[in-house]
């Protein structure tokens, strides 16, 4: 056995009426005192078996072979010999801005990686092609070298983001203008060319319904020269449940026809309550799930879908705007505010499965971590995708690797 970690429990004499019997399907998995608590009654290895005896929220009580009974997360136990299973794909989202470098969680977890994307260039109304704002030449030769070491897929991310905000005005512009497209397809075609990519990832947003067509027709003629110079096409879709063509946000993205001409689509399944808007999940696994089965209906083969995980939260205040939180930021709030007020607990929607908790005069914080994770890896297990993507790195709880890894 691995240092640290106990032998496969002896299975005893088996759960009596009424109970199930489970198997550890992690590395290894802590039996916990109580629900979320630090106190530890044993490791267990992957492949041991427990008896559920009780539940609590996101929590399984269980009773080991010797007797001894304890706490498990829901997400690392299972029917007897099942896993959980997703697709083989985990991309994570490079960005470098003035609120969080990904690097330290990139170099950290590169070996958990399949691809990485850099938010690399923005294009204008012309179509022209710059760096992203905030990225030098140096750091994107940083990341993509330390990509090929680790045989990562590396997709280039273009975007229209400008002065804080997506711009609606420059891609309008673009995708109106035929000199334009073809200006920026050989642009990133040549940008792929000679940074060494594989291929180019395409994150339009704010795009006017209107324009839905052009839209349509860029990222055919696009993949068009990407795929005749042996490149790939790979592009973030807002997430939707429904097909709405006059949606301010989502409905210039034709989902049936843009299937046929990428290679692979990210799922933008996070948002589902905004900054601007009001409380709630990050993104609640239903909506989730209906976002998958809208996309897997519109035609896009599961093979090709990254279902996206967010690692972020969000404080919204009684009223106004809400602030964007890292994971770690969610819990050393979640410190500061239960040292003033104690008792204050996480919380656990159930059908949502998503954490989140209150605090002073009508705050309301959600935000994702690891066991939210484990349920959207879920879903992509049991829609057959090819696995997920981050947005973005350094904001993720550290424990969500390791369901990663293991996924």
């Amino acid at each position: 056995p691995t240092p640290g970690v106990t032998a496969p429990a002896p299975q005893g004499e088996g759960p009596a009426a009424g109970e199930t019997l489970l198997e550890i399907r992690t590395e290894e998995a802590w039996v916990r005192e109580a629900p979320g608590g630090t106190g530890r009654v044993a490791t267990l290895s992957q492949g041991s078996r427990v008896t559920q005896i009780g539940q609590a929220g996101p929590w399984v009580q269980v009773r080991l072979g010797d007797g001894r009974e304890g706490w498990v997360s829901s997400l690392v136990v299972g029917a007897p010999s099942q896993r959980l299973t997703t697709g083989s794909q985990v991309w994570g989202y490079y960005v470098e801005d003035w609120a969080l470098s990904s690097w330290s969680s990139f170099a950290a977890n590169a070996d958990r990686l399949t691809g990485v994307v850099p938010w690399a260039f923005s294009l204008d109304g012309s179509g022209n092609i710059r760096l992203a704002d905030q990225l030098s030449g140096a750091q994107l030769a940083q990341v993509l070298q330390h990509a090929g070491a680790a045989g990562l897929k590396t997709h280039l991310l273009v975007q229209n983001f400008r002065d804080g905000a997506f711009d609606r005005t420059a891609v309008h512009r673009l995708l109106n203008d035929p000199q334009a497209r073809r200006r920026a397809a050989d642009g990133l075609v040549q940008q792929a060319r000679n940074w060494g990519a594989a291929g180019i990832h395409l994150d339009l947003e704010n795009v006017p319904p209107e324009d839905r067509g052009a839209l349509t027709t860029f990222v055919q003629e696009l993949a068009a020269r990407l795929h005749q110079e042996g490149l790939e096409l790979s592009m973030a879709l807002p997430g939707k449940t429904a097909d709405r063509p006059s949606h301010a946000w989502s409905g210039a993205f034709d989902y049936p026809a843009l299937a046929p001409h990428l290679d692979w689509v990210v799922l933008m399944t996070y948002d589902q309550h905004s900054r601007t808007g009001s409380p709630g999940p990050i993104a609640a696994a239903p909506w989730v799930e209906a976002v998958v089965q809208y996309a897997l209906a519109s035609g896009f083969s599961p093979e090709r879908v990254l279902l996206g995980l967010a690692g972020y939260g969000y404080d919204w205040p009684r009223e106004g705007t809400a602030r964007s939180l890292t994971h770690p930021q969610v819990m050393a709030l979640f410190e500061e505010q239960r040292r003033l007020t104690p008792g204050l607990t996480l919380r656990w929607d159930g059908t949502a499965k998503s954490p989140y908790f209150h605090y002073g005069s009508g705050n309301q914080v959600w935000f994702e971590n690891r066991e939210s994770h484990g349920a959207k890896l879920q879903i992509a297990s049991r829609y057959g995708l090819a696995g997920v993507a981050l947005w973005r790195l350094g904001q993720e709880d550290p424990d969500s690797w390791t369901l990663l890894a293991d996924g």
